[in-house]
């Protein structure tokens, strides 16, 4: 038996349930079959299904809405959906009713697009995340899916055998590929997030690749007659980016498997994430000229976490935060992910004015400089569960070209 769960109400995420559409499950049960080495059984019954690593379009979700009134919800967001499937199916044997333990909601027998009535009853049983039960599982599955990832990612991220010429030049990049994305954006304007955010990075260049030989634009996906009329319309129509209603690039996004239901689209257009910081940048990358499409010299913009001092040169950043905040970022022995979450977390704390060690709120810039520069709390809180975190995974900042660098810490001291 699984581990049991007990998981506080309060700790479930204040959503609301959306409608079920019942035709879609239904529709789902004509997607075609591959083959794969394991079956998953009905949660309810001994019919055995394939086990597909996504649960969309699994033939099992039809059944079970048809033969036995039961919705599996937001089942696009389960990670490890097999393990989701057998989780329930051992928990249930021996329950006498399913009532206890699943919502039970009505459903419109109506088809709104046929008219005609749906196979089922008027009311089913829903399993969702809004049970702490389903919560809980949702989540561990997701934090065991996101640890292979991340595993992956490390040595995909400094693999040495990376090499591979620029999108938009005859460039060729050797043995990091985050020099490659930084050359994109600065040279190119065409920016695409923070390379330690992309996993599988070369397959991820290659869909990119063969969309631009077939002269095809990133952003708006039509086909243009040749090379040069392609770059003219990416550059007068601005569409220096790729499509972000194409779920094709999200498993490609990091984000994705932090935060299940939401993606790397999704946190772009969060208030928080917007910062005054990247007009700057931003203003300076239109100034340069794409048509182009060639390298010209020259290195981003860093700037300190603690204050507004920035350099073109990220080791004099280093060094200030030194030697001004007695703040040695090489000193601190922590590995390279750990980097990430603290650099995102004070970034996120001095935007809000807030205090990263003491977190007392300020009303301004100046107050909060002023308080770090007195009480010296130019350090990390002493409690580690406050920036450890995944939720730091993901760039407080846009282009923040001191996460670019984190991985040379060690290697240049």
């Amino acid at each position: 038996m699984m581990e049991a769960v007990s998981e506080n109400l309060n700790e479930v995420p204040p959503r609301t349930l959306k409608p079920i559409n019942l035709s879609n499950i239904v529709s789902s049960s004509q997607a075609h079959l591959h083959k794969h080495d394991s079956m998953i059984r009905c949660l309810l019954c001994e019919e055995e299904f394939p086990a597909t690593e996504s649960g969309v379009n699994n033939p099992i979700l039809p059944h079970l809405m048809i033969q036995h009134q039961l919705v599996i919800a937001d089942v696009q967001n389960i990670a490890q959906f097999p393990k989701y499937i057998r989780y329930w199916t051992e928990r249930l044997q021996g329950v006498n009713n399913i009532t206890d333990i699943f919502v039970m909601v009505n459903s419109d027998k109506t088809n709104p697009e046929t008219g005609k009535e749906n196979p089922t009853d008027n009311q089913l049983y829903l399993l969702t995340d809004f049970l702490p039960e389903d919560f809980s599982l949702r989540s561990r599955l997701s934090r065991e899916k996101l640890t292979s990832i991340l595993d992956g990612h490390i040595s995909d991220r400094v693999d040495p055998t990376f090499d591979r010429k620029c999108l938009f030049c005859k460039e060729q990049f050797t043995g990091e590929r985050s020099a490659m994305f930084r050359h994109m954006a600065l040279n190119h304007s065409f920016n695409i997030g923070n390379p330690d955010n992309i996993i599988n990075a070369n397959e991820f260049l290659d869909i990119l690749q063969v969309s631009l030989d077939n002269f095809q634009c990133l952003f708006c996906e039509n086909v243009f007659k040749d090379w040069v009329t392609l770059k003219e319309h990416m550059r007068k129509k601005g569409h220096k980016r790729i499509n972000p209603k194409n779920v094709e690039y999200d498993r490609f996004y990091l984000i994705n498997y932090l935060d299940p239901g939401k993606n790397w689209k999704d946190m772009q257009l969060d208030p928080e994430y917007e910062f005054e910081e990247q007009q700057v940048e931003k203003d300076r990358i239109q100034e340069l000229d794409w048509s182009d499409w060639t390298d010209t010299e020259g290195d981003a913009l860093s700037v300190c976490l603690f204050c507004p001092f920035t350099a073109r040169n990220i080791h004099d950043v280093f060094n200030h935060m030194k030697e001004e905040h007695d703040f040695d970022l090489c000193a601190m022995g922590l590995e390279f992910y750990e980097q990430v979450k603290m650099v995102n977390y004070i970034r996120r704390q001095v935007y809000m004015n807030k205090c990263p060690y003491c977190l007392e709120q300020f009303e301004d810039r100046l107050s909060l400089q002023s308080h770090l520069q007195s009480h010296k709390h130019y350090r990390l809180p002493e409690d580690e569960r406050l920036w450890n975190i995944d939720e730091y995974f993901y760039p407080t900042l846009e282009d923040d070209t001191m996460l670019c660098y984190l991985q040379d810490i060690d290697e240049d001291e």
